[in-house]
């Protein structure tokens, strides 16, 4: 199946793509677009079954009409949707779903999966038990610094939560990324939210 995200914030479209592609015997093809116009050229290359839309993207809410007419069967996900700003632009332009900015990774995978026709053991379960499973070979210090970093927490202001010194953290983390199989912070607080999915 083909998922195109479309965000012209480079890291977070990157981050969207890798989320949805750690799923284990993932069935995505997951491809990123950063503007309206790269999105048409990649949706004619590749039809996508589901479009996950940042409406903050310049020309977005209005794109979606041409997006939706060019592309009636795609599934329409608008990601980062302030209620009063542009919901009832979206609503209008025939989204299938929103999201609004502080929506949790979590409710992205069970939206993805829900689309996927996943059941209780489908796509956002199957990443979360690899992280839970994951999670019990990290140290209880090492526990407790994930769920700091899941948070969104710095190194100096895990440290100074927790009491440790500086390089202790960063020894910390580096061993907990090692542990998780990520190689990033970002990935590890990712896929450590996966993990608190319902």
């Amino acid at each position: 199946m083909e998922l195109l995200v479309l965000s012209d914030t480079r890291i977070y479209g990157d981050a969207v793509g890798r989320l949805l592609s750690v799923a284990p015997n993932d069935p995505w093809r997951v491809r990123v677009a950063h503007s309206i116009a790269d999105a048409v050229i990649q949706m004619v290359a590749a039809a996508p079954d589901i479009l996950l839309l940042d409406v903050r993207v310049d020309g977005a809410v209005h794109g979606l009409d041409v997006l939706r007419r060019g592309w009636p069967r795609a599934y329409i996900l608008a990601i980062g949707v302030d209620p009063l700003v542009h919901q009832p632009l979206v609503q209008r332009a025939g989204v299938d779903e929103v999201l609004p900015p502080a929506a949790p990774a979590s409710e992205l995978l069970r939206l993805v999966a829900k689309r996927h026709g996943a059941n209780a053991a489908g796509f956002a379960p199957a990443v979360a038990g690899r992280a839970a499973s994951r999670a019990d070979t990290l140290s209880l210090r090492e526990l407790e610094v994930s769920r700091l970093l899941a948070r969104g927490l710095s190194n100096k202001d895990i440290a100074r939560h927790l009491g440790i010194e500086l390089p202790t953290v960063k020894n910390h983390v580096h061993n907990l990324l090692r542990k998780l199989n990520v190689r990033t912070r970002l990935q590890a607080a990712l896929l450590l939210e996966g993990s608190q999915a319902p």
